[in-house]
């Protein structure tokens, strides 16, 4: 009810696009719906930006009764793969196969999109260079 009441939509009439916009604004976070019935595909990926406080994870599948949804607890377990990108939607095992395309100057040292390197230090050499 605190959700509903916070993002201002109503929680007993059913829940779409509109009103998860409604709630991750509220809240500041992005939700990703991934479908059981088409293999886990997403079917709804909200805005992800270096701000985004979380990444709400969801699974729908179809019952008799209609669409029923459950919280993912741990994206990278669920999906079986080490690591998910929240900003390309892409989930893989090894750190340095994936690069997001939207990253200029990617840090193939720290694999992190927002990574500030400082080159101004001088290089460290071992004793024998």
């Amino acid at each position: 009810m605190l959700i509903c009441e916070k993002a201002n939509v109503s929680c007993t009439e059913e829940c779409g696009v509109e009103e998860i916009q409604k709630i991750e604004e509220a809240f500041e976070i992005s939700i990703k719906i991934f479908d059981v019935n088409t293999f886990l595909n997403i079917i709804y990926s909200g805005p992800v930006s270096n701000e985004t406080k979380a990444v709400i994870y969801i699974v729908r599948s179809d019952t008799e009764a209609g669409f029923h949804f459950d919280y993912i607890t741990n994206i990278s377990k669920f999906l079986g793969k080490r690591f998910f990108c929240d900003f390309c939607n892409f989930s893989y095992n090894a750190i340095h196969s994936h690069c997001c395309s939207d990253v200029n100057d990617w840090c193939y040292t720290c694999y992190d999109r927002n990574c500030e390197r400082d080159f101004s230090f001088e290089k460290m050499k071992c004793e024998i260079c």
